[in-house]
């Protein structure tokens, strides 16, 4: 990981360079997940803070899968509110993935690189909180 950079006010800012081959995973996930809290989840403040956060990751997302040419090397940065929802997401869509589908090859191979950029949402966030 590289280290955290200064922001703005002296709040330390996690930065890792996510692959771009990467993004369209996540937009995948947090667009499932979005779908899951919307009809799986009861109405809340908190339920509709993470629908507000998931909402504006996707849009900024979305714009980058849009220039995909632009992306190489590109830094993201993501607020602690971001991370943690991602991270969210995350370990929801693995949890139904583990009761919906059929162990296989292909879903431990899956299995195995939704965990591997689920840790790096999660060293992101754990540098964000100290």
């Amino acid at each position: 990981m590289k280290s955290a950079k200064s922001g703005p006010y002296g709040v330390s800012v996690p930065t890792r360079l996510i692959h771009p081959n990467d993004l369209p995973v996540v937009e995948r996930v947090l667009s499932a997940y979005l779908v899951y809290l919307r009809g799986g989840v009861p109405s809340s403040d908190q339920r509709d803070t993470s629908i507000a956060v998931i909402q504006r990751v996707l849009q900024r997302l979305r714009q980058m899968l849009d220039a995909p040419e632009s992306l190489e090397g590109l830094p993201i940065f993501f607020t602690m509110q971001e991370l943690q929802v991602i991270n969210e997401a995350f370990l929801g869509f693995m949890r139904q993935l583990r009761l919906l589908v059929l162990p296989s090859v292909q879903r431990a191979e899956v299995m195995s690189g939704l965990q591997a950029l689920q840790q790096q949402f999660a060293a992101m966030l754990a540098v964000a909180r100290h």
